[in-house]
């Protein structure tokens, strides 16, 4: 059976700086198996649907992301629905049938975003561009280049823009004319997973965690440190060993920091000082974690969803039977939780048990980035740059 073709995407891309031959091949074998393929993906099976699902709409943007891994994904405004593709093309199209309401072919090599804030979009590029959009006519407002790649999709408020580079830096931008305000660096270790976290907005304070395990708040206005907390050490012998990168979104829910690492577990933090209120060290994720009332939901990296206690980070159930197809981060459809893997397919769990409910292909290539929801309408990007809308009812 062939290796899963999203754990290609990113273990090809996953090194940065000058990474030895020998330490990629070891990478790769950690995500695939080891070199004889030793733990495949699950096939799936069939079973008794519970729900009905149909594709609504598909449009095509460009080459999608190039066969390579980059943060681009879609984004939900409105009724709109933005996405773009590392060859430059970037559309936006009506929720409820798919209807362009602006296409655009540029001369970018976009690599992160869409993201979305009071009427502009922010994406970065391969060549250490931050741009902005107009959401309603795709009119280019500002461009700042920064210092690299843009690792992590740019994320707003009403006065700044926070992007971050592969370098290990966090620009801060202002909104409305691009002009940098001030910048924040940590050191990069020498391997670790491309892409970035994207920063957390809350109140004037933001929150980052970085490819050395740390977790950094900051005063939003200037960037000065506020606190910082090692989530993870890094331990090993090697580079390889001692990879620990936080870069999953992290998620804040009533004072309370969720952070799950690519090594080093699913740990909970207090938001006003930075510290660890529990840690599960054998839950560890580099797609990340969503979280209803009482309980957080996390794609592992063997692509194994668990159901964890909020309270305390005891796990609750966990759903195997989609084991190293290169699943996304889970979101929450209702009762129901989504995930894309890396055919193509979409899958629904029960938040209850984790049992499989439905399933819907949506386009060839993996699906990149975390499933958006909006009334009962799942939408996903694949990596060759399919865009479609999948409705959800009852049999």
């Amino acid at each position: 059976m062939p290796r899963p073709l999203a754990i290609l995407l990113l273990t090809t891309s996953l090194l940065s700086g000058c990474a030895a031959l020998d330490g990629a091949q070891k990478l790769i074998g950690s995500f695939t198996g080891g070199t004889d393929n030793a733990d495949p993906p699950a096939e799936l099976k069939a079973y008794q649907m519970e729900l009905s699902v149909d594709v609504l709409w598909r449009e095509q943007i460009g080459d999608g992301l190039a066969g390579k891994l980059f943060k681009l994904q879609p984004e939900l405004a409105g009724n709109t629905v933005f996405a773009a593709s590392h060859d430059g093309e970037l559309g936006a199209f009506l929720t409820d049938n798919g209807d362009s309401r602006w296409y655009l072919e540029t001369d970018y090599a976009f690599a992160s975003g869409p993201g979305y804030h009071d009427g502009r979009i922010f994406l970065g590029t391969s060549n250490a561009e931050v741009v902005a959009f107009d959401a309603l006519t795709g009119a280019e407002l500002w461009r700042t280049r920064l210092s690299s790649e843009i690792a992590s999709v740019p994320v707003a408020d009403d006065n700044q823009v926070l992007a971050r580079t592969t370098d290990g830096r966090l620009f801060a931008l202002d909104s409305k004319t691009g002009a940098m305000l001030w910048n924040y660096e940590q050191p990069v270790p020498a391997l670790s997973l491309r892409g970035a976290g994207t920063p957390i907005i809350f109140a004037d304070k933001l929150l980052c965690g970085f490819a050395n395990g740390k977790m950094l708040a900051m005063r939003l206005r200037d960037g000065k440190l506020i606190w910082e907390t090692a989530i993870t050490l890094p331990a090993g012998r090697t580079e390889i060993d001692r990879m620990v990168d936080l870069v999953a979104d992290p998620v804040l829910d009533n004072g309370i920091i969720y952070v799950a690492g690519y090594r080093g577990g699913l740990s909970a933090l207090f938001e006003s000082q930075g510290d660890i209120l529990w840690n599960t060290p054998n839950l560890s994720s580099y797609t990340g974690l969503t979280l209803d009332n009482r309980y957080l939901y996390l794609t592992d990296n063997n692509s194994d969803v668990w159901q964890v206690d909020k309270r305390n980070g005891r796990p609750l159930w966990k759903q195997a039977e989609l084991h190293q197809r290169g699943l996304t981060a889970p979101a929450i459809d209702d009762e129901y939780l989504v995930v894309g893997d890396f055919a193509g397919y979409v899958h629904w769990l029960a938040l209850n048990d984790g049992r499989q409910v439905a399933r819907q292909f949506a386009g060839d290539g993996p699906i990149v980035g975390r499933p958006l929801v909006r009334d009962a309408i799942v939408y996903v990007y694949t990596a060759d740059g399919t865009l479609a809308a999948i409705k959800r009812g009852s049999l």
